[in-house]
């Protein structure tokens, strides 16, 4: 099979998007680039994980999948702050080698002319989920932080949630970043309705939530069948620690001190290692595929990385 993008001749498709991407049009996929340079390890953490990806696809496309070309299988690979000219296809002075990238859009079709309200982690995903102007939320500048309630509103269709109800399996993979909701200890008070952003919040406020009950506003309440991931910045912004649907898979039970070599100071799940959080997450994201490439119904990824974000 080969991996083409906006092809009518394969049941994949392919978009890299990175932070001021805003919405996409009918059977179009976005690559859209934005903001700040990569860190050096960019082969490590986007190239690799995206040739997996690429791979896994070829890997498994079969007989029974080619049968069901009216609903191709769609990845939504959205990287965290890269900068326009950091791959190949945009800058070829780029001195960070991106084959794979390169040769996806080569097949496909590149935008050179996209504009953002707000090429920044939360906004640019709000826009991408659901089809409006970033300030349209009560999110009128910056980005949400790790307490903050979910910014998607009650109700709200999501592209997601669109095609689920045309038939397709639905995975979020990687980083949220769209608020969610918690719940306080017994005989604890949060004002949740408030913002806790990393500045502000203490050590005691962060102590009163109990990471063992259930979130609410994630992405299982807007259109995705799963989820696994983190809620916002997941290697600079507590809480530390993956979520799977709609609870922590290991609650956060220890506050984490700022150091030299880690980010802000935050509750912290046990075992958490940041260096490990997009490795995990292309491991989900290339089993999922796997799972879901034995499945009669199509599917919608949309994997979010933190990197090549500071």
């Amino acid at each position: 099979m080969r991996a083409e993008i906006f092809s009518s001749r394969t049941r994949h498709r392919y978009s890299i998007c990175s932070g001021g991407c805003s919405r996409f049009g009918n059977n179009k996929t976005i690559i859209g680039l934005s903001k700040t340079s990569f860190l050096s390890y960019h082969n490590l953490i986007i190239e690799k994980p995206l040739t997996s990806l690429v791979r896994s696809l070829q890997r498994n496309s079969t007989h029974k999948q080619r049968e069901y070309m009216k609903k191709p299988n769609i990845i939504f690979i959205m990287a965290d702050d890269m900068g326009y000219g950091d791959v190949g296809c945009y800058n070829p002075s780029s001195r960070i080698p991106t084959p794979n990238m390169d040769r996806l859009a080569n097949q496909g079709i590149r935008f050179t002319d996209a504009h953002s309200p707000s090429a920044v982690c939360t906004p640019s995903r709000y826009g991408v989920l659901t089809g409006r102007y970033c300030w349209r939320s009560r999110l009128k500048q910056g980005v949400l932080y790790g307490y903050e309630p979910p910014l998607i509103e009650k109700d709200r269709l999501t592209v997601a949630g669109m095609l689920q109800q045309k038939g397709y399996n639905t995975a979020c993979i990687g980083k949220w970043h769209l608020g969610l909701g918690y719940t306080a200890k017994p005989g604890k008070q949060i004002d949740f309705d408030a913002p806790l952003p990393w500045s502000d919040a203490t050590r005691k406020e962060e102590e009163s939530i109990d990471f063992t009950r259930s979130l609410f506003g994630g992405p299982t309440e807007f259109g995705f069948d799963y989820f696994f991931g983190t809620s916002g910045c997941s290697t600079a912004q507590p809480p530390y620690g993956f979520i799977e649907n709609d609870r922590f898979i290991d609650p956060p039970d220890f506050y984490r001190e700022k150091s030299l070599f880690t980010a802000r100071a935050g509750m912290t799940a046990p075992g958490w290692d940041d260096k490990e959080v997009d490795p995990i997450i292309c491991r989900k994201a290339v089993d999922y595929i796997e799972r879901q490439a034995k499945s009669d119904k199509p599917f919608f990824l949309y994997m979010t990385p933190t990197s090549p974000h500071e």
